[in-house]
């Protein structure tokens, strides 16, 4: 098998599976809860980006060799610059929605801070 047919194959089996990925993450449909859907959204986005450093790969893999050897191939060009990118924008997209708590205990509410308030000044 040569080199150009096994990333022609490559290229479809991961296509279709990450079609199918898509899919059963899309086909959710509207959910009642805020929070599940921001974590639906959150992970379709980390999907997206996985299937696109996977592309990058494969092309880094089996992609064509440079016409002069003194080049580098068009499938580093793309490995290098996913490398590059890729990685801060997941620590970016998993800081923004696991990072911060919102029902953090240890930090007072309104209601609370008022009565501690009260409570601190004798009244």
């Amino acid at each position: 098998m040569s080199r150009n047919m096994l990333f022609v194959i490559t290229l479809l089996v991961v296509s279709v599976l990450a079609g199918g990925v898509a899919y059963g993450m899309f086909a959710v449909g509207t959910m009642s809860e805020f929070e599940k859907s921001k974590m639906y959204f959150a992970a379709s986005v980390l999907a997206f980006l996985a299937f696109i450093f996977l592309l990058a790969m494969i092309f880094y893999a089996l992609g064509p060799e440079p016409s002069q050897p003194s080049t580098e191939s068009s499938g580093k060009t793309i490995f290098d610059a996913c490398v590059k990118v890729i990685p801060p924008l997941v620590t970016l997209i998993i800081g923004f929605y696991f990072g911060a708590s919102q029902n953090n205990p240890s930090l007072p509410t309104v209601a609370n801070a008022s009565t501690t308030a009260a409570h601190t000044t004798g009244k």
